[in-house]
């Protein structure tokens, strides 16, 4: 009886509690990189880097690593300096990565992470939840920034004589397939290990992303979906957002 009221008390909050099969070793994706990577000073690239927070956890899994850092709000990238600007290793670029080198419009959240050139619905149930917790109209919730750099991996690439990345974090809010094309150099010649990504299901963009737009470009050049992480809710009709974390590696 108290075990089922736990288990009701934890479904009301949004989790869900299962037994764990102890004969199965459940890697998180931390323990898929350093499993796949065995570099002690791997080339990172961290596509949406907010304010760091994914620095922080590269560097905690590769000290040594080199990372170079892409973030195009304005704001989070001022605090994206303060903690990270003298590391060594660590490049920090206030530009959007995509298909290729030019501006765009880019729409600035009130809550910094859900920034993204894709401009957010006004005709979401998490819209009108987000604005409420920042004090704010649906209106306002986000604003537009004009003439926003954006470049492609494989030009910035060329650009700074890097031939090889071994993780390809990417974290865009909806622009994930741009930035799959402006990698087609890299990816066409399994110049990068392991991707690993972000897929937004549902509508709280204007456009949202399909597996097939991700892995048309993953597949066809030899990369293979080998993990994924389901972000809260499961499924598009339950919850406020439906998003998972992927992960692709070389079918080697």
């Amino acid at each position: 009886m108290l075990k089922n009221f736990v288990k009701k008390v934890f479904n009301s909050l949004g989790y869900d509690i299962n037994r764990i099969d102890k004969s199965i070793n459940r890697l998180s994706f931390d323990d898929i990189h350093k499993l796949k990577i065995k570099k002690t000073n791997p080339m990172i690239f961290d596509v949406g880097a907010n304010v760091g927070q994914s620095i922080e956890r590269f560097r905690g899994i590769f000290p040594n690593s080199t990372i170079h850092s892409f973030e195009p709000s304005v704001s989070a990238y001022d605090e994206l300096k303060k903690n990270f600007y003298n590391l060594n290793n660590v490049f920090l670029n206030n530009i959007g990565i995509g298909e290729k080198n030019t501006k765009r419009n880019f729409y600035s959240a009130a809550k910094s992470e859900t920034s993204s050139f894709i401009k957010i619905s006004n005709n979401t149930k998490w819209i009108k939840t987000r604005s409420k917790e920042f004090n704010t109209s649906i209106q306002d919730y986000s604003k537009v920034i004009d003439e926003t750099p954006v470049e492609s991996i494989d030009n910035y690439c060329r650009k700074n004589s890097i031939d090889y990345i071994d993780i390809l974090k990417i974290d865009t809010q909806g622009y994930e397939e741009k930035v799959l094309i402006g990698t087609q150099n890299f990816l066409k010649n399994n110049k990068i290990s392991i991707i690993e990504t972000e897929l937004i299901l549902d509508d709280v963009y204007e456009e949202h992303v399909s597996f097939f737009q991700i892995e048309k470009y993953l597949i066809t050049n030899n990369y293979r979906l080998v993990a994924v992480k389901p972000m809260i809710y499961n499924n598009l009709y339950e919850g406020n957002i439906f998003v998972v974390d992927l992960i692709y590696t070389l079918n080697k």
